[in-house]
């Protein structure tokens, strides 16, 4: 799932706070609301920001050299309660992480613009002194995806990709191993647009609100 990104980007200062009685870096993706604005979308575009993106939400490491880090699985066909993190076992529903900033600096909305889908999808802060938090951007994802699809969106389609999309739609409503099945219901939903492509990948790029 990638986006747009504007504007140019302005060099960003870590962030600097108080760890026992000495001037400690703190991570920028610290949870909680330990330093440094939150900033709005215009302000972004005026201080010519682009908000850098928490490591936990980028996709897994797949070249040599890429830096090693923590990542999100999760079928977008299910809730946001299924998704894993790489480091806990299968068993375990993510929930470290959950409350970290999804970006640098911390903001109160963005737009997703997924390559493969013809809609967006805005992602708000639950609490705007913090903004927009890891699993408000996955739990934003996660709502959308189950949305009903209006006939707008399936005619904006290619011929190659309505097939795709029908598929998917018949696919997902059976009862193959690994989707909700007849749960969905009638109607096409968001989802159904994934077609094959079910796993979250790649957030590389966002845009303001």
């Amino acid at each position: 799932m990638a986006a747009a990104l504007d504007p140019t980007p302005a060099p960003l200062a870590r962030a600097v706070g108080v760890q026992g009685d000495r001037m400690d870096l703190i991570d920028e993706f610290s949870a909680g609301p330990h330093y440094g604005a939150v900033l709005e979308p215009f302000l972004t575009h005026v201080l010519g920001v682009v908000p850098k993106l928490n490591p936990l939400i980028r996709p897994a490491p797949m070249e040599p050299g890429d830096a090693e880090h923590d990542y999100l699985k999760w079928n977008m066909l299910w809730a946001s309660n299924m998704v894993q993190r790489s480091s806990d076992n299968t068993q375990t529903s993510w929930s470290n992480g959950r409350k970290n900033p999804a970006t640098f600096p911390r903001i109160t909305s963005m737009r997703l613009l997924p390559n493969i889908l013809p809609f967006t999808i805005d992602v708000f802060a639950r609490d705007p002194d913090v903004g927009i938090t890891c699993g408000d951007l996955i739990d934003a994802i996660s709502d959308s995806m189950r949305k009903h699809a209006g006939q707008a969106d399936f005619d904006s389609l290619s011929a190659s990709r309505k097939k795709t999309v029908s598929e998917a739609y018949r696919h997902n409503r059976s009862r193959a191993h690994g989707v909700p099945g007849g749960a969905l219901g009638e109607g096409l939903r968001r989802l159904d647009f994934l077609g094959t492509d079910t796993m979250f990948g790649e957030l590389e790029r966002i845009r303001m609100l």
